[in-house]
């Protein structure tokens, strides 16, 4: 615990446990969000690159380009 505080602040500051554990809820969910965000993009960029690859497959079945 002692080494998990210093990683955040000082030896010997002072804090106010409260605004600091708002703060720190506020930076969990931020994080979190982006992780959701960025797993949503990975899977409609798989989404859209298996449609892309059908597309081509189509398109080359009735020699479209």
């Amino acid at each position: 615990m002692r080494e998990w505080a210093l990683d955040r602040w000082p030896e010997g500051t002072q804090i106010d446990l409260t605004k600091e554990l708002c703060r720190m809820k506020a930076e969990i969910k931020l994080e979190r969000e982006a992780e959701e965000a960025a797993q949503l993009l990975r899977e409609d960029s798989k989404d859209l690159a298996a449609e892309y690859a059908a597309l081509q497959q189509l398109r080359a079945r009735s020699g479209a380009t």
